[in-house]
C-alpha cells in the first residue's frame, strides 16, 4: 500500500506544519511536496522584503536563474539547492516578471531577457524529467507535449499581463480561484482511493465525473466553512506575534 495511504498522527501533525518534508516526515498526500518549494519561496520573499532588496529584485532574478543553469549535480543536495530549489526556479522566476511587466514603466529589455531565459529553464527543467515519471509509472510522458504546455501557459501569461486578455470581466473566475488550494488539498489520494474501491462498479467516465464534482463540493465547503471563516482571525493573530517579535529582536 502507498505511504500516502497510512497516516499515523506524528505524520498528521507534522503534516500541518507544512513543514513535513524539512524535518523528514513523508507527505500525507501526494501532491504536498510542492508545499515546501512554495514556503522556501515565500520566505526568500520575506528575506527581500525584509531587508530592502525588491529594489534590486532584477539583479535577484539574475542570479536566481544563474543557479538555476547550472548543471544539476553540481548544486544537488546542497543548503543552497534548497534555498533556491534550481529546479523550480524558473516557474516562480516567470510569475515575478510577469507581475512586473503588468505595467509599462515595468518593461525593460533586461526584464524580457530574464523571462526569456527563465521560459528556456523552465522547458528544460521539465522535460529533463520525462523519462524519470516515465519510469516511475510506467507511462509515457512526452517531451512535446511537455514543452508545448509550458508554451501554451507562459504565452497565456503574457497575453495576460499586457492586457491582450482582460479576464476581470469575468467574475466567475475569482469564484474558482478561491476553490483551487482546498481542492489541491483533497484531489490525490480521495480520488486514488475511489478509482481502486470502486472503479470496477461504474464506468469510468461517469465516476471521473462524479469525483471531480464531488471534489468540488469539498473544496467549496472548505472554503466557505473554513478559509473564509477563520483566516481574517489567522491573520490577525499572525501579525500580533510578528509584531511581538520584531520588537523582541
Amino acid at each position: 500500500m502507498s505511504p500516502y495511504l497510512i497516516a499515523g498522527i506524528s505524520q498528521y501533525v507534522g503534516n500541518m506544519t507544512m513543514l513535513h518534508e524539512f524535518i523528514g516526515i513523508t507527505g500525507i498526500d501526494g501532491p504536498y511536496w510542492s508545499l515546501s518549494v512554495e514556503i522556501t519561496f515565500y520566505f526568500l520573499i520575506a528575506i527581500l522584503i525584509g531587508f530592502k532588496f525588491m529594489r534590486h529584485i532584477d539583479w535577484f532574478l539574475l542570479c536566481w536563474l544563474g543557479f538555476a543553469a547550472i548543471p544539476h549535480l553540481a548544486h544537488s543536495g546542497t543548503p543552497l539547492a534548497i534555498l533556491f530549489f534550481p529546479g523550480y526556479a524558473p516557474f516562480f522566476a516567470a510569475g515575478i516578471l510577469f507581475y512586473l511587466l503588468q505595467q509599462p514603466l515595468g518593461r525593460t529589455r533586461l526584464r524580457y531577457a530574464l523571462l526569456f531565459v527563465a521560459y528556456g529553464l523552465a522547458v528544460k527543467s521539465a522535460t529533463s524529467q520525462a523519462p524519470v515519471l516515465s519510469a516511475s509509472y510506467n507511462v509515457h510522458y512526452s517531451q512535446i507535449i511537455i514543452a508545448g504546455s509550458i508554451t501554451f501557459f507562459f504565452i497565456l501569461f503574457a497575453l495576460i499581463s499586457f492586457r491582450k486578455i482582460d479576464l476581470s470581466r469575468f467574475t466567475w473566475l475569482a469564484w474558482l480561484g478561491a476553490l483551487t488550494y482546498p481542492l489541491y488539498l483533497v484531489h490525490s489520494e480521495i480520488a486514488f482511493i475511489a478509482f481502486c474501491r470502486i472503479g470496477h462498479l461504474f464506468n469510468k467516465y461517469v465516476l471521473l465525473g462524479t469525483t471531480i464534482l464531488v471534489m468540488l463540493i469539498a473544496a467549496y465547503l472548505i472554503h466557505v466553512l473554513v478559509e473564509k471563516r477563520y483566516s481574517k482571525t489567522l491573520g490577525t493573530q499572525a501579525n500580533k506575534l510578528l509584531t511581538w517579535l520584531d520588537q523582541k529582536v
